[in-house]
């Protein structure tokens, strides 16, 4: 969140030549993005960089776009054999169960942008 509101994050994990870790984009923001070795870093990260971007935009008057009053946030039942399965994943992989649903629903929503 930031003194101005909050805006929609997308994290994804890098690819190979990115390197290692999770990049952060803020859509409505142009350019505005920043990575981290987990998807909490990148998220935490972020923070910063849509502040810079705020600043900046202010800075050389443009227009900066209104933050979204969405919270982020949705309460999502599941069949427990999907709860199990995804509680599993995220157990190896060594992230929470809302990290990594987050990461999948990430991918998800980077592909449908892409095509």
């Amino acid at each position: 969140m930031t003194e101005n509101g909050v805006y929609p994050v997308f994290i994804r994990p890098t690819t190979e030549d990115e390197g290692d870790g999770y990049l952060a984009t803020v859509p409505v923001l142009p350019g505005c993005m920043s990575d981290g070795e987990t998807p909490q870093e990148a998220a935490k990260n972020v923070q910063d960089a849509i502040a810079s971007w705020v600043e900046a935009a202010k800075g050389l008057d443009h227009r900066v776009p209104a933050p979204n009053s969405a919270t982020g946030q949705w309460r999502q039942r599941v069949l427990r054999t999907v709860h199990l399965a995804l509680k599993q994943i995220a157990r190896s992989e060594g992230v929470s169960l809302n990290a990594l649903v987050s990461s999948i629903l990430s991918k998800s929503v980077g592909r449908h942008e892409a095509s």
